[in-house]
């Protein structure tokens, strides 16, 4: 058993209630610790190393001042969260919570679910007046209309996406979600707070974990979301409707080989034999952190370019060019000054150019170690299991 397996292995006792074994002497605390915070599930594993009880105080110091802070800041997301439902209520603003928001409350307890923002669907055309509420409230608008979702800011750890839909327009599921207020239903009748049905929401919930997969890579957090909604859940879907969904969608055998690898991490029966082949998705998860990794993200766009149209070596070239010369949306978004002076777009690449160069040459370096990664390795997406609707 390795660091990786071990802290699998670590979060399935906490999710079943169990004491955790002793690790193997090939596995440190500090191993484990770190690994931890690259997938985001710091707390969880904390509290199964804690019930081993045989690590010092001075061992897990760093970890359990961290877990403190991750605590305190669940606390102010928790308080902001409901005073933002509070708020778009009173302005008459439809709001649907979405990933994290819904995820937390079924984990066994809300802080092992770390939320790097609040997700927050808004009704169609009220994004101005949103707006206007959240800088009522102290937040910042960092992006406003550059993306299909809204990025609000207050210090020193309050971050709020507002989606004005639940994909963009380029993304393959957009067409299944454009229609998401129709089955969307109201809390409560004296609320503007929506719920999707639990079918609807675990097919999101895959389709929004396929997107991340084909992008950038997403980690062991987005497994343990699935595997405990499903434990919550699983019972009342309707799984004939959502096969059919999801075959639609072109992502069944994915959602499928999804489930299986998370009932082989967190069911108990953990580094079985396989009975089907999905390690090359495993894989995928395991080499990827919290939100995945620029260096996935470049594996992905090349080997995806080179099977269409392009050799590998030309596959590269024109994801380097793509790169340096980033298009309107991507520079729009570092640089909210284009939208009034689109013009500026040549001088912002030179201006971008040069910081790199000057002060993060390290950024140059890891960009060409990726690259000559990047030697036509098969990955799920290579295998069918990722298309979307043709």
């Amino acid at each position: 058993m390795d660091n990786k397996q071990y802290l699998i292995y670590l979060i399935s006792c906490v999710l079943h209630d169990r004491k955790p074994e002793l690790p193997a002497s090939n596995i440190s605390i500090k191993s484990i610790y770190t690994l931890a915070r690259f997938y985001g599930v710091e707390n969880l594993a904390l509290r199964a190393v804690e019930r081993m009880g045989c690590f010092s105080d001075e061992d897990l110091q760093e970890w359990r001042v961290l877990c403190e802070k991750l605590q305190y800041q669940n606390i102010i997301q928790k308080m902001e969260y409901h005073n933002i439902l509070k708020e778009f209520t009173a302005s008459g603003i439809k709001v649907l919570p979405l990933k994290g928001c819904v995820l937390k409350p079924m984990y066994p307890l809300e802080a092992d679910r770390k939320m790097g923002d609040i997700d927050l669907l808004i009704g169609v055309g009220t994004w101005d007046q949103a707006r206007s509420v959240m800088e009522k409230m102290g937040y910042t608008c960092k992006a406003f209309g550059v993306t299909n979702h809204d990025f609000y800011e207050k210090k020193p750890w309050m971050n709020v996406e507002l989606h004005r839909s639940l994909f963009s327009e380029k993304n393959e599921f957009c067409w299944y979600f454009q229609n998401v207020w129709d089955y969307a239903a109201p809390a409560d009748e004296n609320t503007y707070v929506y719920t999707l049905p639990w079918d609807e929401f675990y097919i999101y919930l895959m389709a929004h974990f396929a997107k991340h997969c084909r992008i950038s890579g997403s980690g062991i957090r987005s497994i343990v979301d699935i595997y405990i909604f499903l434990q919550k859940h699983g019972s009342e879907l309707d799984r004939e409707y959502i096969g059919e969904r999801l075959r639609e969608m072109g992502i069944w055998e994915f959602a499928c080989d999804v489930e299986k690898i998370a009932d082989k991490w967190f069911s108990g029966a953990l580094y079985a034999e396989r009975d089907c082949d999905y390690g090359s998705l495993e894989a995928l998860i395991l080499r990827s952190g919290i939100y995945g990794s620029g260096r996935q993200e470049m594996m992905n766009r090349i080997d995806q370019a080179a099977r269409e149209k392009d050799s590998l070596k030309t596959a590269k070239w024109r994801y380097t060019l793509t790169c340096i010369f980033a298009g309107y949306d991507d520079m729009k978004y570092r640089y909210p000054v284009l939208e009034r002076f689109p013009f500026l777009l040549p001088v912002l690449w030179i201006s971008r150019g040069f910081r790199i160069v000057l002060f993060d040459r390290k950024k140059i370096r890891d960009f060409r170690k990726g690259l000559n990664e990047v030697k036509g390795r098969q990955t799920w997406i290579n295998e069918g299991k990722g298309g979307g609707h043709r």
